[in-house]
């Protein structure tokens, strides 16, 4: 476990972010709502929702996120080179084990 992650899961528990999903888990897997932007991950769960696949995220694909807006607002995610945005309640449930551990927030 890098000390990234030792350090996302202290401050998780610290600042109790558990509650509203943006918990680190033991096998370091996030929800796609918690990546900061330019950071990079794979689908690691996904729920089966009929916008997901025709847009690229699916279970085992790379994804970066490109910019979070603000408000609630969708989450902008790049997936084989083509940019959609994501409602952020969507995102909640999109599983993410990020490729760099500095950028999740």
């Amino acid at each position: 476990m890098s000390t990234g992650t030792r350090f996302l899961r202290f401050a998780v528990g610290l600042f109790g972010l558990g509650s509203d999903g943006g918990e680190v888990g033991s096998d370091g897997v996030v929800s796609l709502d918690c990546l900061d932007s330019g950071c990079v991950g794979v689908i690691r769960e996904a729920p089966d929702h009929s916008l997901l696949a025709p847009l690229g995220l699916r279970v085992g694909k790379e994804v970066k996120v490109v910019s979070r807006q603000v408000f609630g607002g969708p989450v902008v995610v790049e997936v084989d080179g083509r940019a959609s945005a994501v409602d952020r309640g969507l995102c909640c449930e999109i599983k993410i084990e990020p490729l760099d551990d500095l950028h999740v927030s």
